[in-house]
């Protein structure tokens, strides 16, 4: 190529030299290397948000919310001269990641490819149209700005799912997409050259994370009529593993991607056939029978890429909700996933209908799916403050004032709690002042308890000091027993200790007496003989 010229139209000098000697160096098979690539999880996860809606929207934007409506994040992706992002654009980037793929990997995202090679990526036919119609895919891909707030995520190896903290700040998914000329007058080659922004970049390369998975075979059937099938297989491909099965309802699908009918069938009739679409091209399997398939919902099976389907699942993933219920006990996974529709309590249904609101099943079938049992409580008791106030007047009844409640998203104050809540506080204070006088009843037994063994102790110590005192008191009184053995010797001990002493039972006193008595007995007959 030394004898050809290099020509990049719209980039400045100083990045000319850089890209003509990447581009004289870059591999551009003209074949498929990579059938089965991985993508950024953020950009299939929000496909629906990113890729959904009109085109002709100068601005979406998508809240993401909580089970109480609080706003978690937002999604905003602006237009480029009047046309913004739509599902065929999800489609050429799944190719730009491709062709990355099969040209090595470039650190910093350069692609070169002619569009030839692009429509094969695409399953697409070289044409005047289909020409058109990717250069327009490109531009915007290139200038519609996305802005992602409190939205960024990445899934570990053991496939949870954790925020990530980035600025949110504005980006295109291509940071640059321009046109190259390789050589000169009839062997002129004309590419265009793109990079993917370092978001992209950031998503593809991250090291111990896991990404979805996408084979050409599924891309290359994709088409762009399709509109509604790109963004189902996005919106499975970002929450499914692969092999794995899971019952998603219409109305939520419908939700996720801003379809609004209002009869069940006819939200059916426009989910139902994108859907066997992606089960013809061998995307994913339905278990339902084709008779049976218009019912709640339907039960999605995602496929493995062919030659994929033994490889080891290592994701554990829970269901996915339109709204994210936040600040529950794992900190470290976001609960991006659907939980099971809940069963409320049939006394709280009763109190709605007490409270004039006839139809609360069907007003919460229909609004109510992911509002928690508390949040109702709390819109009871408002209900009820309402009927009993006489200058509330609600023109179409209480069911129309809990469905715009419920439709608008109910905020529960900070410092609500619900009667159950109440009832527990109360009841645990009952306990607490109970266990508090029981407490106190048992001291007071113990402290009598005690006060009885000390007099005990003190009457049995007092008794036992006044027979001591006895005892010297006798034998300090010896001579006066001398006395009176002198006066009678007939005199007996015990009687004598009686007279003396009226009521001694000591058995050490009696005893010393007698000993002491008849000890002054022998010293008497001593002294007579």
């Amino acid at each position: 190529m030394s004898n050809q010229t290099l020509r990049i139209s719209e980039i400045g000098r100083e990045e000319t030299q850089r890209w003509e000697s990447w581009l004289q160096e870059v591999d551009r098979p003209s074949q498929i290397l990579t059938p089965t690539f991985e993508i950024d999880f953020n950009l299939e996860y929000w496909s629906c948000q990113l890729f959904g809606g009109s085109s002709k929207e100068a601005r979406k934007l998508h809240e993401i919310l909580d089970i109480a409506g609080k706003v978690l994040g937002r999604i905003e992706v602006g237009a480029y001269a009047g046309m913004n992002l739509e599902p065929f654009d999800r489609l050429v980037m799944l190719a730009l990641i491709q062709l990355w793929y099969d040209q090595g990997g470039d650190p910093q995202g350069r692609i070169a490819f002619s569009y030839r090679s692009l429509f094969r990526r695409l399953g697409l036919k070289a044409g005047g149209r289909q020409n058109q119609q990717v250069k327009d895919s490109l531009d915007r891909l290139r200038r519609c700005f996305i802005t992602l707030t409190n939205c960024f995520m990445s899934r570990t190896e053991k496939g949870k799912i954790i925020p990530v903290e980035t600025e949110a700040d504005p980006f295109t998914i291509l940071k640059l997409k321009q046109t190259a000329t390789l050589g000169s007058g009839k062997e002129a080659q004309r590419l265009v050259v793109c990079q993917l922004s370092s978001i992209v970049m950031s998503g593809l390369t991250e090291p111990g994370r896991l990404r979805p998975r996408i084979h050409s075979g599924v891309l290359q059937k994709l088409r762009a009529k399709n509109s509604v099938a790109i963004l189902l297989h996005g919106y499975y491909n970002g929450r499914m593993r692969m092999g794995e099965e899971r019952f998603f309802e219409y109305k939520s699908l419908g939700s996720e991607l801003r379809i609004k009918e209002q009869f069940h069938s006819n939200l059916v009739n426009r989910l139902l056939n994108p859907h066997e679409k992606l089960e013809k091209i061998g995307a994913i399997t339905i278990a339902e029978e084709k008779k049976s398939r218009r019912g709640k919902g339907l039960t999605i099976t995602l496929l493995a890429p062919p030659g994929e389907e033994d490889k080891p699942i290592v994701i554990h993933i829970e269901n996915e909700p339109n709204r994210i219920p936040l600040k529950d006990e794992d900190k470290d996974q976001l609960p991006l996933f659907e939980e099971t529709p809940v069963s409320y309590d049939e006394q709280l249904l009763l109190a709605f209908r007490a409270a004039g609101v006839k139809n609360i099943k069907f007003l919460l079938k229909k609004y109510g799916q992911n509002i928690s049992e508390r949040a109702l409580w709390a819109l009871l008791e408002n209900v009820r403050e309402k009927n009993a106030d006489v200058k509330w007047e609600w023109r179409r009844g209480p069911d129309a004032y809990v469905a715009k409640c419920l439709n608008d998203g109910y905020y529960i104050p900070d410092d609500y709690k619900t009667p159950k809540e109440r009832f527990k506080e109360i009841q645990d204070k009952e306990v607490k002042r109970a266990e508090i006088l029981e407490a106190k009843e048992v001291a007071k037994n113990e402290l009598e308890q005690r006060k009885q063994t000390a007099l005990q102790s003190l009457d049995e110590s007092a008794r036992i000091t006044l027979e001591e005192t006895a005892i010297a008191r006798m034998l300090a009184d010896c001579q006066g027993l001398r006395g009176l053995l002198k006066q009678d010797t007939t005199a007996s001990p015990t009687a004598a200790l009686e007279e003396r002493y009226p009521g001694l039972s000591n058995s050490i006193v009696k005893d010393a007496y007698n000993k002491q008595f008849n000890k002054i007995l022998l010293e008497l007959a001593g002294e007579n003989s």
